[in-house]
């Protein structure tokens, strides 16, 4: 059995389009794609009312900062040695 032979014979049964199921018979019909949209988007606001967001502790170091601009190409390697000597030689950061 194929996956359309699947979805067309589960949203064409009278529980999804209206007959004894959620609403009574009062010929409230949902189209089988709009009920797949209605069950995704509780699906979506469950997982994100469950899902809590990192929180951003905000102790960067200027070594940090440093490192992730040499990652991301913003600076060539001698600048890179440069500000890694010149934030080293200060003493106070990593």
């Amino acid at each position: 059995m194929d996956i359309l032979a699947i979805y067309h014979n589960w949203c064409t049964q009278p529980f999804f389009m209206g007959g004894n199921g959620w609403f009574g018979g009062y010929g409230f019909h949902f189209p089988p794609i709009l009920m797949l949209l209605v069950i995704g988007l509780i699906t979506y606001l469950v997982i994100r009312s469950v899902r809590r967001p990192t929180p951003d502790t905000g102790t960067t170091s200027p070594l940090d900062v440093l490192n992730r601009r040499y990652a991301m190409g913003e600076i060539d390697k001698a600048t890179y040695e440069q500000m890694k000597s010149d934030i080293q030689s200060k003493g106070t950061f990593d």
